[in-house]
């Protein structure tokens, strides 16, 4: 369930940097300026390279040992 939720934020995020960079988004977002715009843009592809990653990459040990699946590392 955590990939599937990090894939959709991955497609999410996606989908904003493009449409913003196409410039669709003026028509929602009035930004101040073409600097404003590209900083959002980036911004968003951003959130995407951090939700890509998170889906793809394991779960740290400290992760696992909160959750009590290394018992024998326990002291």
């Amino acid at each position: 369930m955590k990939n599937l939720l990090n894939f959709l934020g991955f497609v999410a995020c996606m989908l904003i940097g493009f449409f913003t960079a196409t410039g669709d988004v003026q028509t929602f977002i009035h930004f101040a300026g073409p600097l404003n715009e590209m900083a959002f843009c980036f911004l968003a592809f951003g959130m995407a390279g951090i939700f890509m990653m998170s889906a793809i990459l394991p779960d740290s040990s400290r992760a696992k040992e909160a959750r009590g699946l290394d018992e024998k590392n326990r002291f």
